[in-house]
């Protein structure tokens, strides 16, 4: 799975405070889309143990309540991405 972009702390996508990965890969070419760049599989940067340690210790982090993970892109649901 690749990755755009992440945020360890984003107030703007969803409620409440949280840590939002954007994930490469989409096939719905959703018309008026934002997010074009994202529809490649291949876009953005692997995701990688590094990352995913990132996020847990973000996640973990006291100094910031944060309420979860966002899953954004791209379709995070989409099986080439899980």
């Amino acid at each position: 799975m690749n990755y755009l972009q992440y945020y360890p702390t984003d107030v703007i996508n969803g409620e409440g405070t949280k840590c939002t990965l954007f994930v490469s890969g989409c096939t719905h070419a959703c018309k008026g889309c934002y997010n074009q760049k994202s529809w490649s599989f291949s876009a953005g940067v692997l995701f990688d143990e590094t990352m995913e340690q990132q996020i847990i210790n973000n996640l973990k982090d006291t100094r910031i309540k944060r309420q979860g993970l966002m899953l954004s892109g791209g379709d995070p649901l989409h099986p080439r991405v899980t």
